[in-house]
C-alpha cells in the first residue's frame, strides 16, 4: 500500500522541518531587528507612524511594537502598516515558510491584533501568497514562536519580488495608552519542492470535460530552469476510476513518463459521469522516490439526451399503435410517460422507451410526452400525438347543412340554395356574402395531419374565389384554405407553401383535395383523385382559432365564391393516394385507373386500359416465339 501524505501536511513539513527528499531549502530573510532605530532605517517601509522602536520598557530593546489607534478596520488610516521587499525573486515551485516571534507587550491592557502577510506585486496590485492573523489574547506574555505561514507561491508570481508585511488591527485607544504587540526574529525560508505541483484537475474538481488533459509542474534545475531538476529521472502517473488500484500503485493503471513530461492526454477520452483517481510519483536518482498524493476529480455530469423525439402515431380504432423515444444516457435512464400536454404530470401511463397501445380507442387520442431521468437529473421530451384515424367532418349538402357525424358541428347560411350535385344535391354560392359557417369549429379540426376534400363546379372568372377555409389574415396569416385562383385549382397552407395546378374553370365537376402529411412532411394538391402538386416541408401546420367556412377565405368577406360545392370532407390524417383516388371514383361514379397492372399491354381503344384480359393475352401471343438472335440461323 502506497503511503500518501496530504498536500497541506507536505507544505507544512517542508516549510518547518525541511524533509530533504522533498525540498531543497534556502534562507531568504532573517531579520532580528537589531540594526537601526526605526523601521525605515532597518529596510522597512514605515507607512504609518504608530510603528516604533522600543529601546526600553518592554524588555529586549531590539524589538519593535505597534501602538494602536481608535477602533477601526485594519485598512483605516489610523492603523499601522509596515512592509519590506525581501529582495528575493520568486522561483518556480517555491514553497515559502515564514516564522516570527510575537509578544503581548501590555497584557490585559486593551485589545489588538497583528496580520502577517507574504505577497508580491502584480503591477500595482497586491497579490497575497499567504497570511495569518494573531490576536493579543492568544499571544503569550513572553516571547514565543507563534507566527507561522507555509504557502506555495502561485505560478504567476514567478520572477516577481517577495514582500513581507505587518498590519496592526483594531484596538481601543483611551488617549494615553494603546495595545502593543512585539515583533522579533522574522525568518523566511524558500524550499524547492521535488513533488509535482500546480496539478490540474485540482483535487475534488468537478465537471472536468471528457477531453480534459492532466497537467502538473515538476521542479526545475536551478542552473537551467528549462530542464527538470537533475535529481528527477522519471514520473509514474497512475490514473483510473478504481481508487484501490491507484492507491496500491497497480501496474494495470501505471503510465510511466519521462522526467520532463508535464501533461497527459488520456486516450480514449475520459468517460463522463465518472470519478477518476490519480497520483504522480516522482522517480529520483537516489531511488528514494517521492510518493504522490491520490487526488480525485469528477468528469462532466451528463443529462440524458433525446436523440429522437417522440413521433406522432396514427392508427384506426382497435388497431395497435406505438410512440417511441430514443435517448442517449451515460448512466441508466428511467422513463415515465405522461398523457397530456408537455408538463402535465397528472396522468402517468408508461415506463418503457416505447409507449404501446394494443388497440387504440378514441379516448386514447392525446399528446404524450416522456420524462427521462438518470443519476444527474431529468429532462422532458417534446410531445408526440396519438391520433385515431377517422373522418372528422362530412357535409353532404343534400338539402341541409348537417354534419353527417352528428357531432353538432353543423353549418349555417342565411339563404341556402340547393341544386343538383355530384351525389344528391349541392349548395349554390353566388358571391353575395352569404357563406356557410360551421358551428363549434374554431378548434375542432386542429389536427396534426390533415386531408380536406370537396367537389366543386364553377365558371367564375374571378381572380380568387374561396372554396373552404380555416384561416385568419391579421395580425398575420395563419391556417389553410382552398380556392379557385384565376381558374386554377389552388391550395394554401400558411407558412408552408402554395400549391396550384391547371384550370378547373370549365363548368364541370372536379374533386379538389388539399393534404398535409406530418409523418413525412409532404403537402399535396389533388384534382380528381390524382396528385397534381407535391412538395416537402419541415414546418408544422399552424391553425387559426377561427370557424371553418365554405365559400370564402380569410374573414369571410373577401374572395367570395360563385359556383357549386358538394360533399365536403375533413380527415385528421393524410389519406393515401389510393384512398384519394377511390374517394373520387366512389363519389363521382367515374372509372379511375390508379396504377396500371404490369401486363396491361392494350385495350379496346388500342391503349392500356388498367385491365389485364384476353386483349392483353392476344397482344402477348403475337410476340410468342419471337426471336432476334443473330445470326438468324439461331432462330430456326
Amino acid at each position: 500500500m502506497k503511503n500518501k501524505l496530504s498536500i497541506w501536511f507536505t507544505l507544512f513539513v517542508c516549510g518547518i522541518f525541511l524533509i530533504p527528499q522533498m525540498c531543497q531549502a534556502a534562507e531568504i530573510m532573517n531579520d532580528d531587528l537589531d540594526a537601526g532605530g526605526t523601521w525605515s532605517g532597518n529596510g522597512w517601509d514605515e507607512s504609518l507612524s504608530n510603528w516604533f522602536f522600543s529601546t526600553s520598557g518592554y524588555g529586549n530593546p531590539a524589538n519593535y511594537g505597534w501602538g494602536g489607534g481608535p477602533d477601526a478596520p485594519r485598512e483605516d488610516i489610523d492603523s499601522g502598516v509596515v512592509s519590506k521587499d525581501t529582495g528575493y525573486a520568486i522561483q518556480l515551485n517555491d514553497l515559502l515558510s515564514l516564522s516570527v516571534d510575537l509578544k503581548d507587550l501590555v497584557p490585559n491592557e486593551l485589545d489588538g491584533s497583528i496580520l502577517v502577510t507574504l505577497y508580491y506585486l502584480n503591477g500595482a496590485v497586491v497579490e497575497v501568497i499567504g497570511s495569518s492573523e494573531y490576536h493579543d489574547d492568544v499571544i503569550p506574555a513572553g516571547w514565543n514562536l507563534v507566527g507561522q505561514i507555509a504557502a506555495l507561491a502561485p505560478f504567476d508570481a514567478v520572477g516577481k519580488n517577495l514582500y513581507v508585511k505587518f498590519e496592526g488591527g483594531p484596538s481601543s485607544w483611551n488617549g494615553t495608552s494603546a495595545q502593543r504587540l512585539g515583533v522579533d526574529n522574522i525568518i523566511i525560508n524558500q524550499e524547492t519542492s521535488l513533488d509535482a505541483l500546480y496539478v490540474s484537475p485540482a483535487n475534488g474538481e468537478i465537471d472536468v470535460p471528457e477531453s480534459g488533459v492532466l497537467t502538473w509542474e515538476v521542479a526545475r534545475d536551478p542552473n537551467n530552469t528549462a530542464n527538470p531538476h537533475p535529481s528527477i529521472t522519471g514520473i509514474n502517473l497512475y490514473l483510473d476510476p478504481n481508487e484501490a488500484a491507484v492507491t496500491a500503485g497497480n501496474a494495470s493503471v501505471l503510465i510511466p513518463l519521462g522526467a520532463s513530461v508535464e501533461s497527459y492526454d488520456p486516450t480514449p477520452d475520459l468517460l463522463p459521469d465518472s470519478t477518476y483517481f490519480w497520483c504522480i510519483d516522482i522517480i529520483l536518482s537516489d531511488a528514494d522516490d517521492i510518493v504522490g498524493d491520490v487526488w480525485s476529480f469528477d468528469t462532466v455530469k451528463t443529462l440524458p439526451v433525446v436523440t429522437q423525439q417522440p413521433d406522432d402515431a396514427y392508427a384506426f380504432e382497435t388497431k395497435p399503435a406505438e410512440i417511441t423515444i430514443v435517448v442517449s444516457s451515460q448512466s441508466t435512464a428511467n422513463y415515465q410517460w405522461y398523457k397530456g400536454e408537455k408538463g402535465d404530470t397528472s396522468t402517468p401511463v408508461g415506463t418503457d422507451p416505447t409507449l404501446s397501445f394494443a388497440g387504440v380507442i378514441l379516448s386514447d387520442e392525446s399528446p404524450y410526452w416522456c420524462r427521462i431521468t438518470n443519476v444527474v437529473g431529468s429532462i422532458d421530451s417534446e410531445a408526440g400525438s396519438l391520433t385515431v384515424k377517422r373522418l372528422m367532418g362530412h357535409w353532404k349538402l343534400d338539402g341541409d347543412l348537417t354534419n353527417e357525424l352528428a357531432d353538432g358541428r353543423d353549418g349555417s347560411m342565411t339563404d341556402p340554395n340547393y341544386v343538383a350535385g355530384i351525389d344528391g344535391s349541392a349548395l349554390l354560392f353566388e358571391a353575395d356574402g352569404d357563406i356557410v359557417t360551421i358551428a363549434n369549429s374554431s378548434d375542432a379540426y386542429q389536427t396534426t395531419s390533415l386531408t380536406v376534400s370537396l367537389f366543386m363546379k364553377t365558371g367564375n372568372t374571378a381572380a380568387s374565389s374561396g372554396l373552404i377555409a380555416q384561416r385568419v389574415t391579421t395580425p398575420s396569416e395563419i391556417g389553410w384554405y382552398m380556392a379557385v385562383n384565376g381558374g386554377a385549382a389552388f391550395g394554401e397552407l400558411e407558412g408552408i407553401g402554395t400549391l396550384t395546378d391547371g384550370s378547373v374553370l370549365d363548368n364541370q365537376w372536379h374533386m379538389m383535395t388539399l393534404q398535409y402529411n406530418s409523418e413525412n412532411g409532404e403537402v399535396s394538391l389533388y384534382v380528381d383523385g390524382e396528385v397534381k402538386v407535391r412538395s416537402g416541408t419541415t414546418t408544422p401546420l399552424a391553425y387559426a382559432a377561427t370557424p371553418l367556412l365554405f365559400g370564402a377565405t380569410g374573414d369571410g368577406s373577401t374572395a367570395l365564391y360563385s359556383g357549386l360545392i358538394d360533399d365536403v370532407r375533413i380527415y385528421n390524417y393524410a389519406l393515401t393516394e389510393y384512398e384519394v383516388a377511390d374517394l373520387y371514383a366512389t363519389t363521382s361514379g367515374e372509372k379511375v385507373c390508379f396504377e396500371y397492372p404490369q401486363f396491361d399491354l392494350t385495350g379496346p381503344e388500342g391503349e392500356p386500359d388498367c385491365v389485364v384480359d384476353m386483349l392483353d393475352f392476344a397482344a402477348f401471343a403475337l410476340e410468342w416465339m419471337g426471336c432476334n438472335l443473330l445470326p438468324i440461323s439461331n432462330c430456326q
